[in-house]
């Protein structure tokens, strides 16, 4: 039997994303951001409703910001460096 429907079943084609390294990006995902925390997915998702993680919305997608993320966990963290986080903590002094 032979049937006219369009190549793939009629089911919409997603466009593919070009991804980019996790250290360039400028947001988590909540799971991620979660995870860094020791937080499991729901608790993630709970702590993000709750405004504990602060999150944007972009669309239907809920990122997590790491300059704010981090700020609010007192660290830094160096952009493209491989989300490598920095603390509080004061340089060594050279000795005299």
């Amino acid at each position: 039997m032979v049937t006219d429907r369009p190549e793939g079943g009629g089911r919409k084609q997603r466009a593919k994303s070009t991804k980019e390294p996790e250290s360039q990006r400028l947001v988590y995902s909540v799971p991620k951001a979660g995870r860094l925390l020791g937080l499991g997915r729901n608790a993630a998702y709970d702590a993000a409703k709750r405004g504990d993680i602060p999150t944007i919305r972009i669309g239907r997608l809920l990122r997590v910001p790491k300059g704010p993320f981090h700020k609010l966990l007192g660290a830094e963290v160096r952009p493209h460096d491989g989300d490598q986080v920095l603390g509080n903590e004061q340089p060594a002094k050279e000795p005299e």
